[in-house]
């Protein structure tokens, strides 16, 4: 357990669970950014339909996990673009709450952010951009990732969680999972879980 732990600490322990060759694969960063997205929207409909207490607790818990899922993807995005997690961290902290919005409507708006850095690295992997427009496709998808990180903060603080616990559950989920780095017995480990 690491106390007070950073977005770039996070990354970098997180990262050794990364399968050889993907760290900086921005075509896996798009699979793992929607596909993550989309179970964390799952579980939050679920949620917010259920009326059974213990199942509830259940899928609080499974948001909590897909929502460090999502945010494995969003690092391991920040590899591939060769963005500082440090600078999207304190970035993300000067946005402000989303005010009066429900679970339910912020879980879309993180889908959304998340496929909007899914829609931006399809635009530098097969639009061809010259030098010109790769910067300013580097830098929409800076900005965007700091949104990113902001809503998924304000999604998991209103379930009554911190960004820092989410990031601590995933870390010991992929302890329990790889140990200290990728091996394919734990990757195959996440269908019996």
């Amino acid at each position: 357990m690491i106390p007070n732990i950073t977005l770039a600490e996070y990354q970098g322990l997180a990262l050794r669970t990364a399968a050889p060759g993907i760290r900086k694969d921005m075509k896996y960063s798009m699979g793992g950014l929607g596909g993550e997205a989309g179970e964390l929207l799952g579980c939050v409909m679920a949620y917010s339909l259920c009326t059974n207490l213990p199942e509830r607790m259940k899928l609080h818990s499974s948001i909590a996990l897909e929502a460090g899922d999502l945010l494995w993807g969003m690092v391991q995005a920040m590899e591939a673009w060769d963005i500082s997690p440090m600078l999207i961290s304190a970035l993300s902290r000067t946005h402000s709450p989303v005010l009066g919005v429900d679970l339910k409507l912020l879980s879309v708006v993180v889908v959304t952010d998340a496929l909007a850095l899914v829609d931006l690295t399809k635009k530098m992997l097969y639009h061809h951009p010259d030098a010109q427009k790769q910067e300013d496709l580097r830098n929409m998808y800076q900005s965007n990732m700091v949104e990113a990180l902001a809503h998924l903060r304000d999604l998991v603080g209103l379930l009554g969680l911190t960004l820092e616990q989410v990031m601590q559950k995933n870390l010991d989920k992929l302890a329990k999972r790889y140990g200290t780095s990728f091996n394919t017995v734990g990757a195959f480990a996440k269908d019996r879980e």
